[in-house]
């Protein structure tokens, strides 16, 4: 971890931090104590415990660092745990809009609103109302069939994170710390395999 990545307004990539896994995407392992450039144009990155991910102004999605679970959406084979040292394209669309990292996952949204997951889901992080060890996709997953899904995504401890491009909050995922927000009260453990609501506070 303790990797950091960020794209300036020139459209430039920046990383710097720890690279055990070759999550700075610099081609090799060796932490960096200062911003380095990775070549390209890039529009968004996202940050993850041991890997990064970022979109091109051209609207596609690469992937770089620890492979666990599926996580740089790369189609490997179910149990492939592999490490790339240099961004990889997932797949050839290049109409993805937003990104996420997260440990083991990812969520990600594309320019006609829809919402995507891929990665560890054994509590439900994919969103597709499944969970359990089996659910491990090493590509993206579609989340539901709507299409007003913003650009603010995140995730908290085992959960994922998304917003509507009205303002609502909805996450699922694990819930044994009360992250879903759903005031359940304490000892509440139920995750959420779909997303769900957070309510308003007050509401």
């Amino acid at each position: 971890a303790y990797a950091c990545n960020a794209v300036k307004s020139d459209g430039t990539l920046w990383v710097w931090g720890s690279d055990s896994y070759g999550q700075l995407g610099l081609n090799g392992l060796g932490a960096q104590s200062s911003p380095i450039q990775l070549p390209g144009s890039w529009k968004v990155s996202s940050q993850g415990n041991y890997n990064s991910g970022a979109i091109k102004t051209d609207g596609t999605l690469w992937t770089w660092g620890y492979n666990n679970q599926g996580a740089l959406g790369q189609n490997q084979a179910p149990g492939t745990v592999a490490s790339t040292s240099s961004p990889k394209q997932v797949g050839s669309d290049n109409t993805w809009k937003a990104i996420h990292m997260d440990n083991g996952r990812a969520v990600a949204t594309k320019t006609d609103g829809s919402l995507w997951c891929w990665g560890n889901g054994q509590k439900g992080q994919i969103g597709n109302r499944l969970a359990g060890p089996a659910q491990r996709y090493s590509s993206p997953v579609r989340v539901g069939s709507d299409t007003d899904w913003g650009d603010t995504l995140g995730g908290a401890w085992g959960s994922l994170i998304a917003y509507k491009t009205n303002g609502t909050l909805w996450i699922w995922g694990d819930n044994d710390n009360g992250q879903l927000g759903q005031n359940q009260g304490a000892g509440y453990l139920n995750g959420a395999s779909s997303p769900t609501q957070v309510p308003a506070p007050g509401g």
